[in-house]
């Protein structure tokens, strides 16, 4: 996984932007916005990954109550919700 945070371009040259890339190369969650500082876009991205977790932390604790040993995708939607 590899995470960055980078500048726009174009018309957005000035503005920053993340996005999460898998192993292979495929981006996986991007910022869709774009943000007036590199400050602003982390923070943006860090909400993201804490969300990220705490949604996974619950989907575990579900799963773990349900009696199951791991968590699956279905659980993590779920939670979500």
């Amino acid at each position: 996984m590899k995470i960055e945070v980078y500048p726009g371009k174009g018309p957005e040259h000035n503005k920053w932007r993340w996005r999460i890339k898998a192993g292979n190369g495929r981006i996986f969650a991007c910022s869709g916005e774009a943000f007036h500082s590199r400050p602003n876009a982390r923070r943006s991205l860090a909400k993201f990954l804490t969300d990220i977790y705490f949604v996974m932390t619950e989907s575990a604790e579900m799963a773990a109550r349900a009696g199951k040993l791991e968590s699956t995708l279905d659980d993590v939607i779920e939670a979500a919700k």
